[in-house]
């Protein structure tokens, strides 16, 4: 019986390790997220400049202290996109909406949201924007 009551502790001692190891996780990914979105600002006031110069609409948002969702959103009002990534319990979530389709949804992670690809993405977009708005001249609209 003693033997079976030491099994259950250990097996309990493994499981309450397991389980703080990926709470410790969660907060450190969240804690690098909320880093990030602090970071990312500049990049993002930089994206709304280029977007001005291409006379395009767009807008975004910070959320970073949201106790347990933090995200960010951009923007493009016409043609319409929005992008939005966003951190759930340690998991780094983006979806982008074009147009009237449904949102595309994936995992992404800090590493694949570097300022300087993070703005090459964003530049893309405003600069599609810009191209779909762009009058042709002779062209009825």
């Amino acid at each position: 019986m003693d033997d079976w009551k030491s099994k259950l502790e250990g097996l309990n001692k493994q499981l309450q390790t397991k389980e703080k190891a990926v709470q410790d996780e969660k907060a450190a990914s969240l804690a690098a997220f909320r880093k990030w979105l602090g970071q990312i600002e500049p990049v993002l006031k930089n994206v709304g400049m280029f977007a001005e110069a291409f006379g395009v609409d767009c807008d975004w948002g910070i959320s970073r202290f949201d106790d347990r969702y933090p995200y960010l959103e951009f923007r493009v009002r016409k043609p319409l996109l929005a992008y939005r990534v966003l951190c759930r319990d340690g998991v780094l979530e983006e979806s982008i909406k074009e147009g009237e389709q449904p949102p595309r949804q994936s995992r992404t992670t800090l590493e694949a949201l570097t300022n300087r690809r993070f703005e090459e993405r964003l530049n893309q977009w405003v600069r599609a924007a810009g191209e779909a708005g762009r009058k042709v001249p002779g062209k009825r609209h």
